[in-house]
């Protein structure tokens, strides 16, 4: 055996002991105060979960740690697999790649990217086409659920830089994905009327701090740009491998987009673009009240759209051919990436659990530091707890969580700028979640992506890090000081 291929192995199972050492034995450890044993062992099964992603697979850890959550006191085996998979958006994750296959497997994928490439404005300036790119899904995702604007994205761009000889664990790949992601999550939070900026809003109103929603528009409108304009800039600064995009030879594309559309492809076209317009008019219109059609609007949402989509291409036949076949659009969906999201989610809610003292530990140290810190550097410090608790347990739970600890400080009369610390928190937990498949949604999928290594991967979710804490201190916090009085 290659003395290589045989140190890989040997490499390969001391991981995986590692794994289940951590996964089974970390919970006998004394637990340090206020965390509780409970909370050591959701450590312990956390910790070992990261470890096996990192080093040995995505899919097995998954669901070892789904035993070893079934013997703590989380509660038996059969509860936590309900729990993994009953998650709605796991649900929403299954049907897009179903739904989304026949792009794919139709050429029509290839077709949309054919004709993006071939646009004269953005042939041969590869940046500008990125920036296009980006800011045209920031808008979308103002109208659409970012979930299912990222997944069609990806793999969308995916097939169009496979066909571009871009292969798995190319730096470039990571870097455009995390900032098409960090465009959906920007979209959910460019309007202060969205469900968390009014959420994360609605707490510290009631706790007297004023909000200045159109200050909050200009200062988000402002801070996107600047943050695509910026990662635009890393991605040269990097020197990503962005040759392909530029010197390309795009004659061959032209020629094939004279040939016109089949009418499976034509009919497949019509029904995305009919779906996009479906979720935005949901999206839109749909309010719960006293108003029977909107009222309905609002129950359909995202899911329901989606299900009636996937219906309609159930029941529709073009040319012969059923326009979702089941058996061969099943192949499409990435399974390592649903077993690692299934336990990702439900770690990442239980560690920021308050049944397990690890968010009081945290907090137990860091209020004390803030206190006694200036306006510039508790923002940036708030900033950096932030960052580092959404990037080990959930976003929605650490984002409330800090919100929290913002009201508490307030109102025993810190001279705190309310507002702005609460958008610091909002924003950094809605948009850095990369450096583990917990972190986020977004980031299990770039983990879980065929074009990403697990150790690239890893190492974009550092980069994203350092440069939201230089954003931070470069224009977010100063333009925040401005005009978020």
């Amino acid at each position: 055996m290659d003395a290589a291929v045989s140190k890989r192995k040997t490499s390969y199972w001391i991981h995986l002991c590692i794994t289940i050492l951590f996964m089974f034995g970390f919970r006998f450890l004394s637990a340090p105060e206020p965390i509780t044993p409970y909370g050591m062992q959701i450590l312990g099964i956390f910790i070992g979960l990261v470890w096996g992603w990192s080093f040995c697979d995505l899919a097995w850890p998954s669901v070892l740690a789904m035993v070893a959550l079934g013997i703590s006191d989380y509660g038996i085996t059969s509860a936590v697999f309900e729990a993994s998979f009953g998650q709605a958006n796991l649900i929403l994750i299954i049907l897009s790649f179903l739904m989304f296959a026949p792009v794919t497997e139709s050429g029509l994928s290839k077709w949309l990217g054919m004709k993006l490439l071939t646009v004269k404005a953005v042939k041969g300036k590869p940046l500008f086409m990125i920036g296009i790119i980006y800011f045209g899904t920031l808008i979308l995702s103002v109208f659409v659920n970012g979930l299912v604007v990222g997944i069609f994205m990806m793999q969308l761009f995916i097939g169009i830089f496979k066909q571009l000889g871009y292969q798995k664990g190319d730096r470039f790949i990571p870097m455009f994905l995390v900032g098409m992601f960090i465009c959906t999550g920007l979209g959910s939070i460019l309007i202060p009327f969205r469900s968390m900026p009014l959420m994360v809003f609605g707490v510290i109103m009631k706790a007297g701090i004023p909000v200045n929603n159109n200050g909050y528009f200009i200062f988000a409108i402002l801070v996107c740009v600047l943050l695509i304009l910026s990662w635009l800039l890393l991605i040269k600064l990097l020197k990503c491998n962005i040759s392909p995009l530029k010197d390309a030879d795009f004659t061959a594309f032209e020629e094939e987009l004279k040939t016109p559309l089949t009418k499976y492809q034509s009919m497949l076209l019509k029904i995305i673009v009919a779906f996009i317009g479906g979720i935005i008019f949901v999206g839109v219109l749909g309010k719960a009240g006293e108003n029977p059609f909107l009222n309905t609007l609002n129950s359909i949402g995202v899911y329901g759209v989606m299900a009636l989509a996937v219906v309609i291409m159930l029941l529709i036949n073009v040319e012969g051919k059923q326009m979702l076949n089941l058996k061969t659009a099943a192949a499409s969906v990435n399974w390592d990436f649903v077993f690692l999201y299934a336990m990702a989610m439900l770690m990442s809610s239980l560690i920021t659990d308050q049944t397990t003292g690890i968010s009081s530990y945290v907090i137990k140290f860091i209020t004390p530091i803030m206190a006694g810190l200036g306006t510039f550097w508790f923002l940036m410090l708030l900033g950096i707890v932030t960052l580092v608790l959404t990037n080990i347990g959930n976003n929605i739970v650490v984002i409330f969580t800090m919100t929290s600890v913002v009201v508490m400080m307030v109102t025993q009369g810190l001279p705190i700028n309310g507002m702005l610390a609460a958008t610091i928190v909002l924003w950094t937990g809605l948009v850095t979640g990369y450096l583990t498949p917990a972190a986020s949604v977004t980031a299990a999928m770039i983990f879980g992506s065929d074009m990403t290594t697990t150790k690239g991967a890893l190492l974009q979710g550092v980069i994203v890090m350092c440069y939201w804490l230089v954003s931070m201190a470069i224009f977010i916090i100063p333009l925040g000081m401005f005009f978020l009085q």
